[in-house]
């Protein structure tokens, strides 16, 4: 059994130190490689450039007049899934509630909405049962498809958060995407698991 080491290096670098009218200082960082997959990632010291306060974000989460995820809309904005998948045609969890996509990622694809009850969560209100219901309702989905489908042994659920990270909608949600083809890192990382010589790995 090969065991995976990863590997890890101390770096030291010299930056101009804001604090001291920019006298040269050293710092440290970190080198990290993942031996399995090959990626690497550094861990960094020093000041932080984050904005100093958060910005108001009330324009851009008010609840606009339409939204198809919104509770009032998401039984007529939004389609229930074929017969042969759910009789029921949404999935639903506690409050999240999985419907179909309207854009194809996949052979079959999915978005899942954590609370049609609210158009806007902020992270803190994203609670562990909340998150854990909408992951619930989107492997409910997963199951489906893989009964149906049985080809679709490569499933992705993803998210992103307000349109900074890609979301189209400001209200939280899911997607997922099924087929018989993983994603890069999928396929990555299974490759390269089968091709290390199985066994459990040192961290």
């Amino acid at each position: 059994m090969v065991a995976i080491d990863f590997e890890e290096r101390e770096l030291e670098a010299r930056v101009p130190d804001v604090a001291a009218g920019g006298v040269w200082t050293r710092v440290r960082l970190r080198w990290r490689r993942d031996p399995l997959t090959g990626a690497s990632a550094r861990i960094l010291t020093g000041i932080k450039l984050q904005p100093p306060g958060r910005p108001d974000l009330a324009g851009l989460t008010a609840k606009p007049a339409f939204c198809p995820f919104d509770a009032e809309h998401l039984e007529t904005a939004t389609f229930p899934f074929p017969a042969e998948l759910t009789a029921e045609g949404r999935i639903r969890c506690g409050k999240a509630v999985v419907v179909p996509n309207i854009l194809a990622y996949a052979t079959h694809s999915a978005v899942g909405i954590y609370d049609p009850g609210r158009h806007f969560l902020d992270l803190d209100d994203l609670t562990p049962s909340l998150v854990a219901d909408a992951l619930a309702a989107m492997v409910g989905h997963a199951q489906a498809v893989r009964r149906l489908d049985p080809a679709a042994v490569w499933s992705s659920i993803n998210a992103n958060y307000l349109p900074p990270s890609g979301a189209s909608l400001v209200h939280p949600h899911l997607q997922s995407a099924h087929d018989a083809y993983g994603l890069t890192g999928q396929r990555l990382l299974a490759e390269r698991s089968a091709a290390w010589g199985g066994g459990r790995g040192s961290y």
